[in-house]
């Protein structure tokens, strides 16, 4: 599963979760980094902030790489 699939929908998309297909693949890109390095800290109970944290900078540049690819229903 991916990761944010939980979360976010398999595919990126879930009512009442922020859609994430289709986003720019920088944008998303830097989002995760924001997270990870706690730049970016509005996540409730810290969760995208401790999965961004897990995830290694390739994988984080691989997520956004294919959300970003996804497309928008």
């Amino acid at each position: 599963m991916l990761w944010g699939a939980a979360c976010h929908g398999p595919f990126g998309y879930k009512e009442g979760a922020p859609a994430l297909n289709g986003q720019k693949r920088d944008y998303l890109k830097a989002q995760l980094e924001a997270f990870a390095t706690g730049t970016r800290h509005n996540d409730i109970n810290q969760q995208m902030r401790e999965i961004a944290r897990a995830l290694s900078p390739t994988e984080r540049d691989s997520l956004a790489e294919w959300y970003g690819n996804q497309h928008r229903e």
